[in-house]
């Protein structure tokens, strides 16, 4: 089981936070960041915390189509992958996004490219009918 924290959420009582994530990982469990590159983004907590997915905002993926926000995409998932964290790249929208966000090795990609937010009974029918061949897909 994984649990998804927020930078938000740490800053709120981080010794608190610190202390609970370092006791729950100890029986095994595992944490992804969310939301970094936005408000709070702590790069000595990337290494601090037992943190196993490290989830790049939307708003990093935004400016992909600038050297400057292509240069701090890249160099957010080397830093990650340098420092052995899994890589999710939010807020992907097109393929040529896609293609790029590939090309930089993340492990995960999200976003409305593959699908919008869809109901629960509306993704296992995405999932059981091969993804790109369901009704879901085609809206």
């Amino acid at each position: 089981m994984n649990f998804e924290i927020t930078e938000t959420m740490y800053e709120q009582d981080s010794e608190l936070m610190e202390r609970n994530v370092r006791n729950i990982a100890k029986m095994g469990y595992t944490f992804s960041l969310d939301d970094y590159g936005i408000g709070y983004s702590n790069v000595q907590r990337i290494t601090k915390l037992p943190l196993k997915i490290i989830k790049i905002d939307k708003s990093l993926v935004d400016g992909i189509n600038g050297q400057a926000g292509q240069s701090v995409l890249r160099n957010s998932v080397k830093m990650m992958k340098d420092v052995d964290k899994m890589v999710v790249v939010e807020g992907v929208e097109t393929k040529p996004v896609l293609d790029q966000v590939q090309s930089m090795g993340v492990d995960f990609i999200q976003g409305y490219f593959f699908s919008k937010p869809i109901p629960k009974d509306d993704f296992l029918a995405f999932v059981k009918n091969g993804n790109a061949d369901s009704e879901v897909a085609k809206a």
